[in-house]
């Protein structure tokens, strides 16, 4: 079983990653993927509490709260495979926030 967490505050975009992903799962891998979908990070944090293995994240980075909720899924479950969905300005945040997190 493959666990995947999508996540992303607009329904239209949410719903297109749930089926691209469904798509991909069918055909490159014979095992079932169990997908874990959420419009917000209050929901996406109440479901780490509590079933924190992933074995695939997709966080919106652009909505309150991503850069921390990718960080807690990085704490909780630090193999997990992560997508991040940002605009080139959020992204770069991100990662500056996360090379200076993990030299310190």
């Amino acid at each position: 079983m493959v666990s995947v967490l999508l996540n992303s505050s607009k329904a239209k975009e949410l719903k297109y990653i749930e089926e691209y992903s469904n798509y991909l799962a069918s055909r490159m891998s014979d095992d079932d993927w169990e997908h874990h979908v959420f419009p917000s990070m209050k929901s996406v944090l109440s479901f780490l509490t509590e079933s924190p293995l992933l074995d695939i994240a997709c966080v919106d980075l652009t909505m309150s709260g991503g850069l921390d909720s990718a960080k807690e899924i990085r704490r909780l479950s630090g193999n997990t495979f992560m997508l991040v969905i940002a605009v080139a300005d959020v992204l770069a945040s991100a990662l500056n926030s996360y090379y200076w997190n993990v030299l310190s």
